[in-house]
């Protein structure tokens, strides 16, 4: 399937290619009647040294990596075929530099090509065995490693409250994520027959998205149920997500969902409960807007939940979804003496933040009405940053929901807000100091 068909139609009990052969002789007798032997001979030296160097490569991998499956007769150091593939490509520069660039260029092109006409042969694909030998290093020097803020990024489990991609709840997370950490897409199914269609289903409407990602369904006594131990046991070993993006959902029994959320809290990972306008699509369209507005509010009350919510802002800021778009801390003061205070604190950090398009609003409100102001500030927000109350260890979910619940009745006239609650236990402040 290389060549064209008529090339590889075979003759005879033995399917000689009698067609190619008559073709390659044509062609062998047009260059040499046309063409000077010594410019013919260089170019057979490129196609043996590209040839020989190529499998000097894949011998070199093959005893590196170690699968099972490498059992040459003649066993050798891995070192021997990497100095043979080494000296086969300096020998090529030494003949022809021009010459080996095109060698390469022709190889690197019927590479690409012969990949993505997806052809079945009779080889073997190597690729699975390096990546897994690379994934496998990492990992085990990922657990020897201690975690700094610094190196932080987000590896999102984004959770479905429908067996269904949710498009805006995809993009949100996908801006978040950016391939900088690893990013799956998880739901609950309650019978064991469905879940291999599920997650077909999805897999077909994110590639069509063109977000790169894992997904999993799970199948438990209940969705809720698939959606707890999702989020309880997923991962493999030092990787596992540490941020957990939820939507506001109306189809999980309260009681259940807050207990979700304050398990979760409890596993010290993250939570971004999105509630999005399902008649808008303005978390993932126009793309070239440059004045998208993402608004932070700052309470004072829990700060890891403030620098989280900078952090995530800033990966949006950085997202080609959001371009440019520009961040605003607002703050809420008494009276002149306290807004005074928090514009010279913010004039402090800001140098030190460097983040472009950061800007602070201060308002004066005696009465401190604050999710009256927060409504009226959000009508021009494409999304809002608002930090959740953080439970205290001996929380109850009838607690926690008689908060949660007052939390949305005082927001509900606010549109694509994202409400997050910290849980790592890392000091979010020194990503940006």
């Amino acid at each position: 399937g290389i060549l064209p068909r008529f090339l590889s139609k075979g003759y005879g009990p033995s399917k000689q290619p009698r067609v190619a052969t008559l073709v390659m002789y044509l062609i062998s007798i047009a260059l040499t009647v046309a063409v000077n032997i010594n410019q013919i001979i260089p170019t057979l030296t490129m196609s043996c040294l590209v040839s020989y160097g190529l499998i000097n490569f894949i011998a070199f991998f093959e005893a590196f990596i170690k699968n099972p499956s490498w059992r040459p007769s003649l066993s050798i150091p891995a070192f021997v075929p990497l100095i043979g593939g080494i000296g086969c490509f300096i020998t090529m520069f030494m003949i022809n530099p021009g010459a080996t660039f095109i060698v390469l260029l022709f190889v690197c092109v019927l590479c690409f090509w012969s990949a993505k006409r997806n052809m079945i042969g009779d080889w073997e694909d190597i690729r699975h065995g390096i990546f897994s030998y690379f994934v496998q290093k990492g990992v085990v020097k990922l657990s020897t490693v201690k975690q700094s803020a610094r190196s932080w990024r987000p590896h999102i489990l984004t959770i479905f409250d429908h067996p269904v991609v949710n498009k805006n709840l995809a993009f949100f997370s996908h801006a978040l994520n950016q391939e900088k950490g690893f990013l799956t897409f998880a739901t609950g199914v309650d019978s064991e027959g469905v879940v291999e269609s599920t997650q077909a289903n999805m897999k077909l409407d994110l590639q069509a998205y063109k977000i790169p990602s894992y997904i999993h369904a799970n199948q438990a006594e209940s969705p809720i149920e698939g959606v707890r131990q999702v989020i309880k046991n997923y991962g493999f070993g030092f990787l596992k997500p540490n941020t957990v993006v939820l939507p506001i959902s109306s189809s999980f029994d309260i009681d259940s969902f807050v207990k979700l959320l304050l398990d979760t809290h409890r596993q010290e990972k993250n939570i971004i409960l999105l509630k999005d306008d399902s008649q808008k699509d303005y978390l993932y369209s126009d793309a070239s807007r440059k004045d998208k507005q993402i608004n932070l509010w700052w309470r004072g009350k829990y700060p890891g939940n403030f620098e989280l919510s900078l952090a995530l802002a800033y990966l949006l800021h950085q997202s080609k979804l959001w371009p440019r778009s520009k961040i605003c801390i607002k703050a809420i003061a008494k009276d002149e003496e306290q807004n005074a205070h928090l514009l010279t604190q913010f004039d402090k950090y800001r140098l030190k933040l460097r983040i472009k398009g950061l800007a602070f609003e201060s308002l004066i409100d005696p009465e401190v009405q604050f999710f009256a102001t927060l409504a009226a500030e959000s009508k021009n927000a494409d999304l809002t940053f608002l930090g959740l109350k953080k439970p205290e260890d001996n929380c109850t979910v009838a607690e926690y929901k008689e908060y949660y619940l007052k939390l949305l009745e005082n927001t509900a006239g606010v549109t694509n807000i994202a409400y997050v609650l910290c849980g790592e236990k890392i000091q979010f402040h020194k990503i940006f100091m």
